[in-house]
């Protein structure tokens, strides 16, 4: 499909009306600037038919840095922290069609997030039990880019973590705050002693500062609801057009203030 116009959720959301047409049992997509292994997605396929079609598996991730000083600091700390990495994302994915079915809204910038907050399901033993990842099945990733481009990138991330807790139950958020972007943050998380008392304190300490940058993020939307001045759109691609001062990729917002 050739749509006209930036934006990764609309080019999903085409794909997702199609599936909807047919009535297929799900649909799945990948990003083109991953590699994938031998089978991957076999092994994904097999694993969603095995557990009932149900639900959604994505592929485990394995990062790579890139020639940039930014990227080998974000490469470090991302593999001593494992920041939101225990559901599947978006980069290769397959959920069940009845997940998406009607589309992504527009407010939601982050495919994979939605995905997440439909399926986590709080109230059983294992909430991610209709979120898998397969360990059969591995794609491989670069981490980040150069600063102002990392910069972008987690500002993004923040709006995208602000609006979706501000806009799920309760319990969906608080089990999604505390035990998924946030867990080791002790004491106002669980402290994670599973590789030993000093990484778990490093851990700790790399949380709390990625939440000042979260707070800051939130602070700045609910002034802004304060204001009456929402921010309207979330920018996607870093590309900047001739004679214009906004990256091209954006996705527009019904009402950014969290």
């Amino acid at each position: 499909m050739s749509l006209p116009g930036p934006g990764k959720v609309s080019t999903l959301n085409a794909g997702i009306a199609i599936a909807d047409d047919l009535d297929l049992t799900a649909v799945g997509w990948l990003d083109d600037d991953i590699r994938l292994d031998p089978h991957c997605l076999r092994e994904l396929v097999l694993d969603f038919v095995r557990h009932g079609s149900r639900g959604a598996v994505g592929a485990t991730k394995v990062a790579h840095a890139r020639p940039f000083a930014t990227s080998h600091l974000l490469h470090r700390l991302k593999a001593l922290t494992n920041t939101a990495t225990n559901y599947p994302h978006g980069c290769c994915l397959l959920v069940e069609r009845a997940v998406v079915t009607g589309g992504i809204p527009d407010r939601y910038v982050c495919d994979d997030g939605f995905v997440c907050f439909r399926l986590l399901d709080p109230e059983q033993p294992d909430p991610l039990h209709h979120l898998r990842l397969v360990p059969s099945a591995t794609c491989h990733y670069e981490v980040a880019g150069p600063a102002g481009q990392s910069r972008r990138r987690i500002r993004r991330l923040l709006l995208n973590h602000a609006i979706y807790l501000a806009d799920w139950s309760y319990p969906v958020a608080r089990y999604y705050f505390r035990d998924i972007l946030f867990s080791g943050m002790w004491p106002l998380t669980d402290f994670d002693s599973s590789g030993g008392k000093r990484r778990g304190a490093a851990k700790s300490a790399i949380k709390w500062i990625y939440f000042g940058w979260f707070a800051r993020t939130a602070g700045e939307l609910y002034l802004r609801g304060v204001l009456r001045r929402p921010l309207r759109e979330v920018h996607w691609a870093e590309y900047v057009a001739p004679g214009s001062s906004h990256p091209s990729g954006h996705h527009p917002l019904t009402e950014a203030s969290a």
